[in-house]
């Protein structure tokens, strides 16, 4: 690849900023789950995360996560206040990696604009905004909801990102641990790197940009 013409690099959050998942593919926030709060860990991925219309809807801003909650709450008999389990959800789930963060961190001052591209539902987009390790680095975090509903790896989420910086395709580079969404950004004319991993990813890409 060559980075001699990237200014802009938008990152992908779960999976690369995140450290979320165990090598077995399962949530972190989710060992304790039962233990804390009475929920079985597959219930969420059986329930509450596991209808992918109704996942969509929630990208889209077109259901409430309370919603959707309050129906899971219900059909496994929970006594349990959506505060306490977003809460829960929301600070467990983030664990920062502390290798790209300190990458980041290399970028912003040697210039580069940096984005998040998330799909994230507002609740847990909004909650990454306010943390103070990804606003004060990043410029502005891009989930479904604020692209007109549009996610990775649709054509329009890239466009939507294009038309709201003002920033030409041949300046980004697109960073996500998803294969398909690395090969959207490339079909929309950005460069794109599928990451795989710190050491891998400095090998390939971040030794090079910091030159």
């Amino acid at each position: 690849m060559d980075f001699s013409k990237v200014k802009t690099i938008v990152f992908d959050v779960d999976g690369v900023l995140l450290e979320g998942r165990n090598p077995d593919g399962s949530y972190k926030w989710q060992e304790n789950v039962e233990e804390d709060l009475g929920i079985k860990s597959h219930w969420m991925g059986e329930d509450l995360f596991g209808n992918e219309s109704e996942i969509v809807n929630l990208l889209k801003g077109k259901v409430e996560f309370e919603d959707l909650f309050e129906k899971f709450r219900k059909k496994h008999n929970l006594n349990l206040d959506i505060e306490v389990f977003l809460k829960y959800w929301l600070d467990n789930d983030f664990k920062v990696e502390e290798q790209i963060l300190s990458i980041v961190r290399k970028l912003k001052n040697k210039g580069y604009r940096l984005f998040l591209g998330t799909n994230q539902p507002i609740v847990r987009g909004e909650y990454f905004w306010k943390q103070k390790i990804f606003n004060s680095l990043f410029e502005k975090i891009f989930i479904p909801y604020y692209v007109g509903g549009y996610s990775k790896p649709e054509k329009e989420f890239y466009d939507f990102i294009e038309k709201e910086t003002g920033i030409e395709k041949q300046d980004f580079l697109f960073i996500d641990d998803v294969i398909k969404n690395v090969e959207a950004a490339v079909s929309n004319g950005w460069q794109g790197y599928h990451y795989v991993g710190y050491e891998k990813g400095y090998e390939d890409i971040f030794k090079e940009l910091l030159k």
